[in-house]
């Protein structure tokens, strides 16, 4: 029995029955075949609030089906993703929408090199993973991951006041929502992160933030551990500098039954990795104490996972608060507490 395509049917059938559209997988199937050609093939991995397929003769066009609860693509964002990160973006482009009433967005992207960091977790565990260095591999990867967060620093962005002040609104009411719906042990770390927000909207750059990096959305060469690709770009917005470092710890270690288990030499590969970011701070923000910028980036990563942890959404409520029996208050227990 494949339980890896069971698995994969149970993922689909969810998002088709619980984003709430009248749009089906048939649907959606053909009209991927209509533009590219068969076969088609469901991406090994899917995201809770998307269904994905591979169509074309050689797999090389990438449909992603997105539900209208996420927010709408940004045209303008994605053009200044692909200035920044160059070619470990793929083209994106919007493709109108498939249904009736509560239709799915459609998005055309390019195939790039390489598999998704969670596949290659999978198969280093395989015999012939074994082959590989894995210290070697993780130190790569993240090494990579810092040069992309530099590499948004290096182009930090400016936002209307207007917005600015929405989106510092907008953060400190999805902290107190946490902070009414999350268990005691959390609130005083919520409250901290509350009362320090203005913090990282004074002398702190806003710079580009993927919102959604996790081991689905980054790709690699698994011999290496070089990055080749990060995708899925589609809830990218501008933010405080530091938002995403939430995502480099799910490369860092593994969720296990027991709780969540960092790799053996995750001393060394953080030291690097915090070194390169130290430098471009010390670079890019020469009127900010090393201090002060250190004491800044632990409270945006520290949000980063408040709001990316702190929520989940496509199980046919809409965006909700985390809550008891949820995977993700696993991760705000180890990362957090």
């Amino acid at each position: 029995m494949d339980t890896t395509k069971d698995t994969l049917e149970d993922s689909i059938s969810d998002f088709f029955s619980k984003c709430g559209t009248d749009a089906t997988r048939h649907q959606c199937d053909r009209l991927a075949i209509s533009l590219a050609g068969h076969p088609i093939v469901p991406v090994p991995v899917q995201g809770a609030c998307s269904y994905t397929v591979a169509a074309g003769p050689t797999q090389d066009a990438i449909f992603q089906f997105r539900s209208l609860q996420e927010r709408p693509i940004d045209p303008k964002l994605l053009q200044l993703v692909k200035e920044i990160h160059g070619d470990l973006v793929p083209t994106t482009i919007p493709y109108g929408t498939i249904g009736g009433d509560s239709p799915l967005q459609i998005v055309l992207m390019q195939k790039l090199p390489g598999i998704t960091h969670l596949e290659a977790r999978f198969a280093m565990t395989s015999p012939i993973g074994h082959s590989v260095d894995q210290g070697v591999v993780k130190q790569n990867t993240v090494t990579d991951l810092a040069q992309c967060f530099i590499a948004e620093l290096e182009k930090a962005q400016k936002l209307p006041h207007a917005e600015i002040r929405l989106l510092r609104s907008d953060m400190e009411k999805k902290l107190e929502v946490l902070l009414r719906n999350l268990p005691d042990r959390f609130k005083e770390i919520i409250k901290d992160t509350r009362n320090s927000l203005d913090s990282l909207f004074t002398k702190w750059p806003l710079t580009l933030s993927h919102e959604d990096l996790t081991e689905m959305n980054v790709l690699i060469d698994p011999s290496t551990g070089r990055l080749t690709g990060i995708i899925d770009w589609n809830n990218a917005r501008i933010a405080p500098f530091g938002l995403g470092l939430y995502g480099v710890e799910s490369f860092l270690g593994t969720m296990e039954n027991d709780g969540w288990k960092y790799l053996n030499n995750i001393e060394q590969i953080r030291a690097v990795f915090q070194e390169l970011l130290r430098s471009a701070l010390t670079k890019n923000l020469p009127d900010l104490s090393e201090a002060e910028a250190q004491s800044k980036l632990l409270l945006a990563k520290r949000l980063g996972f408040l709001l990316h942890y702190g929520f989940v959404f496509g199980d046919g409520e809409g965006e909700r608060p985390v809550k008891e029996g949820d995977r993700n208050m696993l991760y705000l227990k180890a990362f957090l507490l």
